[in-house]
């Protein structure tokens, strides 16, 4: 032992652990893209843009992007590239995306002229001066900048079936499932690619295949219902429908999904995914198609029965385009709004990211004591900053009998109180002559 004559403190390390709050707001997004490539450059440039694009975005695997550096190697046409700038210009925040296999024709050709160079890249002339050109992309489909690796001529099942992927394989959308794993960071506002010219069987599919994997994922996902009545999943908790294409400049008219994810983001990010994204203001919507019919006071308005049949919409009121809608397709009562259910999937989600350094520990009172502690810390944080009108956790000993403690399990129960969005308020008018007094006072 050594000698001290003085005092020594050591840290106690027993106790409950703070956890913090898992992140809200990550997209995650399947569909195709092509590599980028400028009107004017060489056999070489060419090839080495299909390379940088490819060696970024791998089919079918997962990709974290936060950089529009990356997103600039995609062509301006791809539905990947236009996905994410559409939901950035609502909020930026990290994005998850999955690459599928399209078609050579998927996109509108880019005017790409490849010339003639020498081992140093520079440009041959003809004997006037003109540089002499290998080939353009009228002529060839080295210009087609959709091709890149993918120049099969697939139909619009196959793509649509590309985007569905295999849960086996984890491709398509299942590969999403592998984002945790291979990007450090779950998707959890959802959406893929949706062409009009999918069938209903191929909209189905991209749907169930939605569903199957923002259950484990704790996720949202978005879908539009407009000129689609299938029948799948009209009451999964975790489905966000929406009416309409929006107007978005630059881009012209859209799936709504992208937008729709940037405000639900945007909200997270500024008052906390507990509040309802309903009634907040698109920043880039400039347009609805179709435009529906709105009145704050009339039921039967088209935005109110589109509403009841716990679809979204996009309404304009207050000189700005708003998000209009808090319901999911949820048949439970319980998570009927949107903002509760994404309550409950982050305190699950913070609980089981940071109850990690309990797990395997003896069971003793303290380690009851102190899991309870963890958890109620969280509850207290999330009832501080509004999200919850309360919470508690503990764990009942009728629940936790010995024979259940001796094979290593062990129960505990947490309950909270969610902030409901006050979708409808009511005022009564009274008309009185109780203040005609006043006219001689």
């Amino acid at each position: 032992m050594s000698f001290l004559h003085g005092l020594k403190i050591y840290e106690n390390t027993d106790g409950g652990q703070v956890i913090p709050l898992q992140m809200s707001s990550v997209y995650g997004i399947v569909g195709t893209a092509a590599a980028y490539h400028g009107e004017e450059e060489s056999a070489d440039d060419f090839d080495a843009a299909n390379a940088a694009f490819e060696e970024m975005f791998p089919l079918n695997k997962p990709v974290l992007v936060t950089k529009t550096s990356q997103v600039a190697l995609m062509s301006k046409k791809s539905y990947l590239r236009q996905a994410i700038e559409m939901a950035w210009g609502e909020q930026k925040t990290h994005t998850v995306v999955v690459r599928v296999e399209g078609s050579s024709e998927d996109e509108e050709a880019v005017e790409t002229v490849v010339y003639l160079t020498d081992h140093e890249n520079n440009v041959i002339t003809d004997g006037e001066g003109t540089p002499i050109v290998v080939s353009d992309s009228s002529e060839s489909e080295i210009g087609d900048a959709s091709a890149g690796s993918n120049p099969a001529q697939l139909t619009e099942s196959e793509v649509a079936a590309n985007i569905v992927g295999n849960a086996t394989d984890k491709t398509g959308i299942y590969a999403l499932k592998s984002a945790k794993s291979l990007c450090n960071m779950a998707p959890t506002l959802l959406f893929a690619e949706i062409r009009d010219s999918f069938d209903a069987d191929s909209k189905e599919a991209i749907e169930i295949a939605l569903r199957t994997v923002a259950e484990p994922l704790l996720a949202t996902y978005l879908f539009p219902k407009y000129g689609y009545e299938g029948e799948a999943l009209k009451t999964s908790k975790n489905a966000y429908y929406l009416a309409q294409k929006v107007k978005v400049a630059s881009y012209g008219v859209v799936d709504p999904c992208a937008v729709t994810a940037g405000l639900i983001a945007y909200v997270d990010y500024n008052e906390g995914q507990w509040n309802s994204p309903s009634n907040h203001k698109f920043k880039t919507v400039v347009g609805v198609e179709p435009a529906v019919e709105f009145d704050l006071m009339d039921e039967s308005s088209e935005a109110n029965v589109i509403n009841n049949q716990n679809i979204a919409c996009v309404v304009y009121e207050g000189g700005a385009y708003r998000l209009w809608g808090n319901n999911t397709a949820a048949d439970v009562e319980k998570w009927r709004f949107l903002c509760v259910k994404r309550t409950s999937d982050m305190i699950k989600k913070t609980i089981a990211a940071g109850i990690l350094w309990a797990q395997d520990k003896g069971i003793k009172r303290t380690f009851v004591e102190d899991v309870t502690a963890s958890v109620n810390g969280v509850l207290n944080e999330i009832k501080l900053n509004g999200g919850i009108l309360g919470g508690e956790c503990w764990a009942e000993a009728e629940k936790n009998p010995a024979s259940a403690i001796k094979q290593g399990k062990i129960r505990f129960k947490y309950k909270f109180g969610p902030v409901y969005p006050a979708q409808t308020m009511e005022f009564e008018e009274v008309v009185t002559d109780e203040y005609v007094t006043e006219i001689f006072d």
